[in-house]
C-alpha cells in the first residue's frame, strides 16, 4: 500500500454462517442464510443495534449515515482492510504478540526491544 497521512487501514474479523454436513435440514438453513444476509436485515440490525453492515454500499447509506455519521470513514477503510495472518500456529502467535505489546505499553521494553523478542519466540516457526 504505500505509507499515506491520509490513509488508514484496518483489521477485518468476519464472522460466518455454515451448515453442518450432516444437517436434516440443509435447506431451511440456506434460507436461513440467505435471509439474515439479506441487504434489507443488514440494514435493519445496523440502524437497531449498531452492528457494522456486511453490504459495503450500505456505508454510503443516507439513513445510516444519519445515525452514523463516522461510518464513512468505515466505508472507505473497508477498502484496505486484512484479515489475521493465516497461520496455522496463529493462537500462540497472537498470544506473543499481546504480551510483548502490552509490556511495551506498560514502559517494560521498547518497541524495539518487543520487536526482537517477537522475532525470537517464532523464528522457528518461520
Amino acid at each position: 500500500l504505500g505509507k499515506s497521512e491520509d490513509l488508514q487501514a484496518c483489521l477485518t474479523l468476519p464472522e460466518a454462517f455454515s451448515i453442518p454436513k450432516f444437517s436434516e435440514n440443509k435447506d431451511a438453513a440456506w434460507e436461513f442464510i440467505e435471509f439474515m444476509t439479506s441487504k434489507e436485515k443488514d440494514k435493519e440490525r445496523a440502524l437497531n443495534i449498531g452492528s457494522l453492515p456486511l453490504w459495503s454500499e450500505l456505508y454510503n447509506d443516507t439513513e445510516l449515515l444519519e445515525k452514523y455519521p463516522y461510518w464513512e470513514q468505515f466505508g472507505k477503510q473497508i477498502l484496505y482492510a486484512k484479515g489475521h495472518p493465516q497461520l496455522t500456529w496463529y493462537d500462540e502467535f497472537s498470544y506473543i504478540l499481546q504480551v510483548e505489546v502490552q509490556r511495551t505499553l506498560n514502559g517494560q521494553k521498547t518497541a524495539e526491544e518487543a520487536l526482537n523478542s517477537i522475532l525470537e519466540q517464532i523464528q522457528d516457526k518461520l
